[in-house]
């Protein structure tokens, strides 16, 4: 905004300048020369000398105005150039530094899933271990119980084996009755 408004009064001021060129350039304009040798007197030689004066004092600050204008554009033009390689250098730096945050995304999503992979096949692992335990588990489950159960069974065959003996033998031990005490048999 500010360098279009010293664009603008630049544009004015050189307009200006050009156009009292073209008017200088144009007219008739009398010089000191002129002054004082086309003067009829002293007072008139005194008044046209004065005016050359103050038409030259115009011209001058007219090129005092062209130059300040000049010099104000261009030093908002050149502030603006520095201010646009400043921005441009902050683009830089910031597309830069998106690039870095990118990659270090980049890598971290790369090592995420890395060890998502890796828990994965961890938990596969671990059902699998868990798979061949619970298997395990129950053989030796089975195995207990079959060999309690069989160990039960031999229990059972020996009892009724021992109570089959037991009745064996009481079949056939004789009956007696108050019998004395023989030498056969310990006394107690």
């Amino acid at each position: 905004m500010l360098l279009r408004w010293a664009r603008h009064g630049y544009r004015i001021a050189e307009q200006r300048a050009e156009a009292r060129l073209v008017a200088l350039f144009e007219s008739d304009d009398p010089s000191a020369i002129d002054a004082i040798f086309g003067a009829t007197n002293l007072n008139d030689m005194l008044n046209r000398i004065e005016t050359i004066h103050a038409t030259t004092a115009l011209d001058r600050r007219l090129v005092e105005q062209v130059q300040s204008k000049r010099a104000a554009y261009e030093s908002r033009a050149q502030a603006l150039a520095s201010e646009r390689a400043r921005q441009a250098q902050t683009v830089l730096q910031l597309d830069q530094r998106r690039r870095q945050i990118e990659n270090a995304l980049a890598k971290r999503q790369r090592l995420l899933a890395s060890v998502q992979g890796e828990v994965q096949q961890l938990k596969v692992q671990e059902a699998a271990q868990q798979a061949r335990l619970v298997a395990e588990a129950r053989k030796r489950l089975a195995a207990e119980q079959a060999a309690a159960k069989a160990a039960a069974q031999a229990r059972a065959n020996a009892a009724a084996a021992a109570a089959a003996a037991a009745a064996a033998r009481a079949k056939d031990k004789p009956k007696t009755t108050d019998a004395p005490a023989t030498a056969d048999r310990p006394a107690r």
